[in-house]
């Protein structure tokens, strides 16, 4: 990618357009009527703002595009490869219709002019999100005036580098949603492989796995410690937030002190699980890659020697079976949260150690294999926020050869 760019210093061919120059058509948006059938069961779908994803395309893929179709005739209908855009409840959003669609009051169809290319366009204008929220006005819900959109300025290219730079854009796009796809079927499949290997049945025989209560395989730790005092204060202190949802990834270590910490904290040995008591539906749980503190909303726990193993604790504890669990036994009151003993009322088939070991180690690898693609997104995604803050203001250029 590298070869295709070129640094200069001048925007040589490039103008500054308001964006009402680059289309040649807007279309507002309405809801058909429902006196009249015609307008229901047709071809085109019929797009509302909660069917807007975060991609740049908008097609019969997206799993949320409203089902019922307008009739080809209807009003408000969007020719392909134009850009839609929301004009309330979520500014600043645009998006590009591979098919014919018809859209509500709360959207704006604009149609490109001859010489303008629709996905530049479309990357342009996610560049102006900022701008455009700050001319939005309302209270409970904020829109922006048509002539507001219409008024802001694009930098526009020549028509070829217009289509290089969205060939460029597009292509690091397409390796990020590549990404999220591999992510999604990955942990489709260690729930699955997690349903089979933990179940209580195996086709229409029980498994020899022994049920439990986990109460009675557990220690959870008790007593806490000053985080003011020595050695506490510069030791790690684990929080809820500093746990990654549904993956058991640290995402960042603070010491007690630099969280200015005052309250008793809960001592965590390297190899406890730490698990978030809280919000039992976020899945927030760890195993501690050293000794350090942790919230009074988390419960460190071990597994009762020579009975369940700290890595297969972890995996049960992230299973759907049992955040379900924890969720139906929540306070019902301010923040959800289960305690001790609801916790240990958990009942699940605890296979022997060295069949826990074995399942960890199967589902660990798919733990790890998710891991690796979020930390390629995050790295897809930081890239492609550098080109399009430098391609699209013409701080670098795409070379005129290729």
């Amino acid at each position: 990618m590298k070869n295709n760019l070129i640094q200069k210093n001048r925007l040589e061919g490039w103008e500054n357009r308001q964006v009402k120059d680059c289309f040649g058509k807007i279309i507002g948006g309405g809801t058909p009527s429902r006196v009249l059938p015609e307008y229901w069961n047709g071809d085109i779908p019929w797009v509302t703002v909660k069917d807007l994803h975060e991609k740049i395309y908008i097609d019969r893929a997206q799993e949320k595009i409203t089902e019922k179709g307008l009739t080809a005739s209807a009003s408000h209908m969007v020719p392909a490869q134009s850009i839609i855009t929301s004009t309330r409840m979520g500014v600043g959003r645009f998006f590009v219709n591979k098919i014919p669609v018809a859209i509500n009051q709360d959207m704006k169809g604009l149609v490109p002019k001859v010489g303008c290319d629709t996905i530049f366009l479309c990357l342009a204008l996610s560049q102006k999100k900022r701008e455009l929220e700050a001319k939005a006005t309302g209270t409970t819900v904020k829109g922006i005036k048509q002539d507001e959109l219409l008024s802001v300025n694009l930098l526009i290219p020549p028509l070829l580098e217009q289509k290089k730079i969205a060939e460029i854009l597009t292509t690091v796009d397409s390796e990020i949603q590549k990404t999220d796809e591999i992510i999604l079927q990955t942990e489709k499949l260690k729930n699955g492989l997690m349903h089979e290997l933990l179940s209580s049945y195996n086709g229409n025989q029980k498994t020899k796995y022994k049920p439990v209560f986990l109460k009675d395989v557990i220690k959870i730790t008790n007593g806490q410690v000053d985080p003011k005092k020595t050695p506490y204060n510069k030791m790690a202190l684990i929080a809820p937030n500093h746990i990654e949802s549904n993956s058991g990834r640290i995402i960042k270590y603070e010491t007690a002190e630099e969280q200015q910490a005052i309250s008793g904290k809960y001592l965590v040995k390297k190899g406890d699980v730490v698990y978030s008591k809280i919000r039992p539906y976020l899945k927030k749980v760890t195993i501690a890659t050293r000794d350090c503190l942790c919230s009074a909303d988390m419960y460190p726990i071990q597994g009762v020697e020579d009975f369940l193993d700290n890595e297969f604790l972890f995996q049960v504890l992230l299973s759907e079976d049992f955040t379900n669990f924890a969720n139906s036994n929540s306070g019902r009151t301010g923040i959800p949260k289960i305690n001790r003993e609801e916790l240990g009322k958990y009942n699940f088939l605890l296979p022997t150690i060295s069949e826990q070991k074995k399942i960890s180690n199967v589902l660990s690898a798919t733990d790890n294999k998710i891991s690796v693609n979020e930390i390629l997104k995050e790295k897809l995604t930081t890239l492609k926020k550098g080109l399009m803050s430098d391609l699209l203001s013409g701080k670098v250029r795409v070379k005129s050869d290729i």
